[in-house]
């Protein structure tokens, strides 16, 4: 799999004179940004918006997701999955990804 352009996103919407597209892009160093997705000319700029601020929300936080996921297959290999360590082990870890997802929600 290839690698994902270096997190976190960021995005902005489209300049007011329509000068600057609105995009989502890593500021790989400073004055260089490396644009993910660019707003289409005809989309409003509300539905990009939102639509910018839910790429960059899941970009950012898919790791938590992974990690949750990666919990329940490892120990669902390894462990008795009834048991209770196992069950509240996979609760938190879902816990932890949805609190990350909440910190930065619109």
């Amino acid at each position: 799999m290839t690698d994902i352009t270096p997190l976190p996103w960021t995005w902005h919407p489209q300049s007011k004179d329509q000068a600057h597209t609105g995009s989502v892009y890593c500021l790989r160093r400073p004055g260089h940004a490396y644009a993910v997705a660019m707003q289409p000319r005809y989309q409003t700029d509300e539905s990009w918006n939102a639509d910018a601020a839910y790429i960059v929300l899941a970009a950012n936080h898919r790791h938590k997701l992974v990690e949750a996921l990666e919990f329940i297959r490892d120990g669902y290999e390894r462990t008795d999955i009834n048991h209770v360590d196992y069950r509240v082990g996979a609760y938190k870890a879902a816990l932890d990804a949805l609190a990350a997802h909440k910190e930065t929600s619109l």
